[in-house]
């Protein structure tokens, strides 16, 4: 209805009406408006409709598995909205909800029970002190719980399970469901598998190989399989799956059940006519070679949706088109649209809600840049950005912050806004992927070695007092530690913080992949874990070592208040490995592969190896978990692989540890149970 003033003569009638009928009017309009519907409400609406109320609330549950259960009844047809299904989890999760004494966070423990924030908060405190809280008779031992309150809330606590051979560990642990959607775990690039509940100091003893999945895929020069992915919770015909899921350089894709060692399915991804396949080198391979998928540890929500959303797999073919595909058989979800020229080396899919960030490499053909693209735009229309030169750094591609910011480092390239890249750290827009800031350090880094391939490191986003700070890594052996709002001050040189020279700075030698940070629960502490392939910089000098290190570690820094900024303090430096590939750290564990890759592509005199001479150098991948506060070895796989790994990274997830080799087949590690 469209409404509008008619003037003064019904405005002053309007007026003259009795008190009685103004308020009998507004009373009309207000029964007209509907009654906000109650989460009670909701959840007896939908859920009732198919059992009992009582029946679904019968036994308490941890809001992770409320989640599992309402993802449950929706993919067996419960009517309702996406606001509908998140009331019902909040309602479930409040009034019927469960929690872990010994990892649930203090708004956890307030939510699931009537304790009020400050008993929470002495609960938090007092595990934090005296260590696992074991049963009732422990947790009595709180100071400020009300007995007759903890009493009335005995069923909504649960202390962990046993485990032969283990321990106690968190039911959560047996329960979730986490994603390791990409390369580093998440679009920030923080190698955190934050929500991993089963793997910690505790239960890394009973770390075993579980199988090893042999693929049928050719390989492409040096390159065989992506880095792994997880999908933690599919929901389908057969019920619920966690999905491995990984990428063949021949264009094939494909989808194991990660706890039984079945594959659900595989499909080659169809190539479009104009596409001649180059001769596939060493350092181009002209293949598939990254992979991702939405996941929901991504920061700013999951992408393409919420958790009740499955996303699609997204690909880029060898002829440069982006596939999204369904997770559930691996059919096309939409038409595929080319985002990069054919012949393109990709070396990372980034996500950030709706929009794909695709890098390239190795001077392949095409120019090396960055390409990006709003899937849910109507044309689909992709953005690029040039670098003029080397490809953005390390396995990751880019990092996004979290305002959506693009950051990429550039080891050598030109740029309209920034000049000259020099181990570059831009910040791009997320629409049009154009420079909004920029950091060059200081100083001339070594010199390029004729047709070296640039690996070196991809930044990170972490936070710091509640702004995003970015960590990179220059061919001049430093770390330097970014600000989010101005990258290098007012002369584009200056960083928050950079150490002395940490790796070495000869051909094959310096920071490699992609770093990992977290920050320690019960000491607040923030770590940064970074990759050097070839021996550290022989002035750095680590408050721990374990043992000589000759062609590559695992470097630790701990990130310390200096006068109200963020400043970088060595830690400690790892066993010898060899190139090592990008670290991931979950619950005070650092793993860690030693990829057995050479760390030169190239001979002194710049003549590139071939394929087959690499092969014959390289050693078999050797995967290491490590005591995150001293580098110290906890688990060795020693001989299990029969072949190195390149180009493919760590993914960890439920309990599990992913990697994959050269000779096509994928190692899973974990602790042995019954499914």
């Amino acid at each position: 209805m469209n409404c509008k003033w008619r003037g003064g003569a019904a405005f002053g009638a309007w007026m003259l009406l009795a008190p009685t009928a103004v308020l009998t009017t507004i009373a009309v309009a207000q029964a007209q408006q509907p009654r906000q519907e109650s989460a009670e409400e909701t959840f007896s609406r939908v859920c009732g409709a198919c059992h009992s109320t009582a029946i679904a609330t019968s036994s308490r549950r941890t809001r992770h598995q409320w989640l599992q259960t309402v993802g449950q009844m929706r993919s067996r047809g419960a009517a309702g909205s996406d606001d509908d299904f998140r009331a019902i989890v909040d309602y479930l999760s409040e009034h019927y909800g469960r929690v872990n004494v010994n990892v649930a966070t203090a708004a956890e423990i307030e939510t699931a029970t009537d304790f009020s924030s400050g008993q929470a908060d002495a609960i938090v405190a007092y595990r934090r002190v005296h260590g696992t809280i074991n049963d009732f008779d422990e947790l009595r031992k709180v100071p400020g719980l009300d007995p007759a309150q903890l009493q009335a809330n005995t069923d909504a606590f649960t202390f962990g399970v046993e485990l032969p051979g283990i321990g106690r560990v968190p039911i959560s642990a047996l329960t979730q469901s986490n994603d390791w959607p990409t390369v580093a775990g998440n679009p920030q690039r923080d190698g955190w598998a934050s929500n991993e509940a089963l793997l910690g100091k505790e239960t890394v003893h009973a770390l075993k190989l579980l199988y090893k999945y042999k693929f049928v895929n050719q390989s492409m020069g040096l390159r065989t399989l992506t880095s792994p992915v997880v999908r933690g919770a599919l929901y389908g015909p057969q019920g619920i799956k966690q999905m491995l899921i990984v990428g063949g350089s021949s264009d094939a894709v494909y989808s194991i059940d990660a706890d039984l060692d079945r594959q659900i399915w595989s499909r080659r991804l169809e190539l479009h006519d104009e596409k001649t396949r180059a001769a596939p080198s060493a350092s181009c391979p002209d293949a598939l070679t990254a992979l991702a998928i939405p996941g929901t540890n991504a920061n700013g929500g999951s992408a393409f949706g919420d958790f009740f959303h499955i996303g699609p797999i997204l690909a880029v073919s060898s002829d440069g088109y982006l596939h999204t595909m369904y997770q559930s058989d691996g059919s096309d979800e939409n038409a595929p649209i080319r985002i990069v020229p054919e012949h393109s080396k990709v070396s990372s899919l980034n996500l950030y809600k709706t929009s794909v960030y695709v890098t390239t490499v190795g001077n392949c053909g095409p120019p090396n840049g960055i390409y990006g693209v709003n899937t849910t735009s109507p044309d689909r229309k992709v953005a690029s950005f040039a670098t003029n030169g080397s490809g953005p750094s390390g396995t990751a591609g880019t990092a996004i912050g979290s305002d959506g910011t693009v950051y990429a480092q550039i080891a050598k390239g030109q740029g309209d806004v920034a000049g000259k890249y020099s181990d570059t750290v831009l910040a791009l827009t997320s629409n049009g992927l154009q420079v909004k800031d920029y950091f060059t350090p200081s100083g001339s880094p070594p010199t390029f070695v004729k047709d070296t391939e640039l690996q070196e490191v991809t930044p990170a986003v972490f936070q710091w007092k509640g702004k995003d700070v970015i960590v990179s890594g220059g061919r001049d052996g430093r770390l330097y530690l970014l600000d989010s709002s101005s990258l290098g001050g007012t002369d584009h040189h200056t960083a928050l913080d950079r150490t002395d020279p940490v790796a070495a700075t000869n051909p094959g030698s310096g920071f490699r992949g992609a770093f990992a940070t977290w920050q320690d629960p019960d000491t607040q502490t923030r770590w940064i874990y970074a990759s050097l392939s070839g021996p550290a910089n022989s002035g750095a000098i680590f408050p721990l070592t374990n043992g000589a290190v000759q062609h590559g570690g695992i470097a630790a820094f701990r990130v310390e208040d200096r006068n109200g900024k963020p400043a970088l303090a060595l830690a400690w430096i790892s066993r010898d490995m060899i190139t090592p590939a990008a670290p991931v750290i979950a619950n005070g564990l650092v793993f860690a592969l030693s990829s057995g890759q050479p760390a030169r592509l190239v001979k002194n005199d710049g003549t590139p190896y071939s394929t087959k001479e690499l092969e014959r150098m390289a050693k078999t991948a050797v995967l290491y978990v490590l005591d995150a506060d001293t580098g110290k070895e906890l688990f060795s796989s020693g001989n299990a692989a029969s072949s190195f790994s390149y180009g493919s990274e760590l993914a960890v997830a439920n309990g599990q540890v992913y990697f994959a080799t050269h000779d096509n087949t994928v190692y899973v590690y974990g602790i042995p149970m019954e499914h």
